[in-house]
């Protein structure tokens, strides 16, 4: 029996070397379509990837937020309600139908409208929580004027001054004492409670 010599060794053998007919070949049947991809199916490493840095801090604004709540029962038919107060903007917005979040694409804000881009389903809650920026002279803290016009000065300013309009609901609870300069006029659908004896002078 006669042997050859051994050749050289040939490359390695790579993808490319297939030819199209035994890639085809090599095909399984096809699957099952798979279940949707959901916001569960990310792991913790991959939603922490996901992160943006941190944005720089934005300027301070010249008010306080107010925060009220609005509270309607859907028909299933109307897609405009009308809110007790004007939010800020769109983003001051917190909508919420039977306790379920709703994006901001759902809905639309102008002045004190809010409008849905469907009717929510009949009978269900409709909670709106509104941001309403207010100044700091309408939602509180001191403003003197007289010398040197600085809260907190001691006795370096003679008079206190107050707003003529209430804009927000405000309780006077029977163990604080107040006080404000009339005339005073109170804004619509705002509740001033007073607890305890009144006086007026």
């Amino acid at each position: 029996q006669l042997e050859g010599l051994q050749g050289e060794k040939g490359d390695d053998f790579t993808y490319d070397d297939f030819t199209q007919d035994q890639l085809d070949a090599l095909k399984g049947e096809k699957g099952d379509t798979g279940a949707d991809f959901t916001y569960e199916d990310f792991t913790p490493e991959q939603l922490e990837a996901l992160k943006g840095e941190d944005g720089a801090d934005g300027d301070q604004g010249a008010g306080t937020n107010a925060i009220t709540t609005d509270t309607f029962t859907s028909d299933g038919i109307e897609t405009v309600f009308t809110l007790s107060k004007e939010p800020a903007s769109k983003d001051n917005t917190q909508v919420y139908i039977s306790g379920v979040y709703q994006y901001k694409s759902n809905y639309s804000v102008s002045g004190s409208s809010l409008t849905f881009t469907t009717a929510p389903p009949k009978d269900r809650t409709i909670e709106v929580v509104m941001a309403l920026v207010v100044s700091v002279d309408d939602a509180g803290g001191g403003m003197f004027k007289g010398n040197d016009g600085t809260v907190g000065s001691g006795v370096g300013d003679i008079f206190r001054v107050n707003a003529k309009e209430l804009l927000f609901d405000v309780t006077i609870a029977a163990t604080e004492n107040a006080s404000c300069a009339g005339p005073l006029a109170i804004g619509t659908d705002v509740i001033l409670t007073i607890e305890g004896d009144v006086t007026i002078v």
